[in-house]
């Protein structure tokens, strides 16, 4: 993992990035990609229950809050705001890393991008103007 970094503060960067996640989490095992085998996760619709959702977003939140705390939520944010200040590359370097890892909400629904059937209209009404609240609403 830290075979992707190249200068001495790449390498410091990609080891304390490793110490966080082994700390953190498990590294994932070594992916069969033969034809055939495995969940092929071809899903388009992803419909779940409020409570399900919750809960993932809830896994997801407690997630990115301890990669927040250990310093990589922001890796080339400004410092002033909680970031590292970091150049891009440092950023690149981390999520090549955190890929070798299982994190937390990883998988579930609120870890990536879906699309469900009942997923429009809330988005559409919750942070619509009333004018448009009024014209997309129901009745």
């Amino acid at each position: 993992m830290t075979a992707f970094a190249t200068t001495p503060e790449d390498k410091e960067f990609a080891a304390s990035a490793v110490e966080f996640l082994d700390g953190a989490t498990t590294r994932r095992p070594a992916a069969d990609v033969s034809w055939g085998v495995g969940d092929e996760g071809l899903a388009l619709f992803h419909e779940t229950s409020g409570a399900e959702e919750r809960a993932e977003a809830d896994v997801a939140k407690t997630w990115q809050r301890r990669r927040w705390d250990a310093g990589f939520g922001w890796i080339t944010g400004p410092a002033e705001h909680g970031g590292r200040a970091l150049p891009p590359a440092f950023d690149r370097l981390y999520r090549r890393i955190e890929a070798e890892f299982r994190r937390a909400g990883h998988g579930c629904a609120a870890d990536r991008a879906r699309l469900g059937v009942a997923d429009d209209r809330p988005v559409r009404l919750g942070g619509a103007a009333r004018v448009l609240r009024a014209r997309a609403a129901p009745g």
